[in-house]
């Protein structure tokens, strides 16, 4: 990664809008995905997944570096004929490759941890893909090795947990002002603590929901004219999906907490 790459924030792939696909509706989780794994080359597109094991990681990493580095470069504009984009942070995609490939451990090490812990521990690792000079990519494996915590956390209970993780946690009015954080080029995530979430399987070709109750989900992008969010969930077989949530949609969930992630200050 470049120098510059390194400084970069989420904000750095905002002018990316977010995809109409992938939204969810209710207090429900998103139905499965496919847990295939994606490669994305430089243009955006799959990568040959044969050519990409044999490059291993590092060659995994550097085609993830290309496809974010061509949001970054200058691009020639003419005279403005409308509204600025309001997209901030990760679109999908991208969100999708930064925390869902593996690293050197496995591929989703929070498998069977709490909600809390699996948002945390992914936050390590989309801080430690963008600013791979700052952020160890074993950041992300230790977070998923502290001791168990209860099940339900308070706001200054997950705030406490997020600082012993390695991390700068403040907690926030709404997901909005994150996103404002975004805009302003300054790395951040959100986690939103839920109290009524109802998750959804398929069985048999059948929609099954699942009353969880008490959950996490972590806010890295969106769109502040909706407001969407593009959504890490850590819940379902899958151990984690991303998807776009809608306000609405996060509301009837019954958020009691939104707790703004960022790396902390030298």
């Amino acid at each position: 990664f470049t120098v510059a790459f390194q400084q970069c924030s989420l904000a750095a792939v905002m002018a990316l809008a977010v995809a109409p696909e992938g939204y969810r509706s209710g207090s429900r989780s998103p139905r499965g995905k496919s847990d295939a794994t994606i490669h994305v080359g430089l243009d955006g597109c799959a990568a040959n997944p044969e050519e990409v094991l044999r490059g291993g990681f590092t060659e995994e990493m550097k085609m993830q570096r290309d496809f974010l580095e061509q949001f970054m470069k200058p691009q020639c504009v003419g005279p403005p004929t409308q509204l600025p984009e309001a997209a901030a942070g990760l679109p999908l995609e991208a969100a999708e490759v930064l925390l869902l490939q593996p690293g050197p451990g496995p591929a989703r090490p929070w498998c069977g941890r709490s909600a809390a812990v699996a948002c945390l521990a992914a936050t390590q690792r989309l801080f430690a893909r963008l600013l791979p000079g700052q952020v160890s990519e074993g950041a992300c494996d230790e977070v998923c090795q502290l001791p168990s915590e209860g099940a339900e956390l308070g706001t200054a209970q997950f705030m406490e947990l997020a600082q012993r993780c390695g991390l700068a946690a403040e907690k926030v009015c709404s997901p909005v002002e994150v996103l404002d954080e975004m805009l302003k080029s300054r790395l951040s995530a959100c986690c939103v603590l839920l109290e009524s979430y109802v998750g959804v399987l398929e069985e048999a070709g059948e929609e099954v929901e699942q009353d969880v109750g008490f959950h996490c989900l972590l806010i890295v992008g969106g769109d502040l004219l909706g407001p969407t969010y593009v959504t890490f969930d850590p819940w379902g077989p899958a151990a984690g999906e991303v998807s776009l949530w809608q306000d609405h949609a996060l509301k009837s969930a019954k958020p009691v907490g939104y707790v703004q992630l960022t790396v902390p200050q030298a």
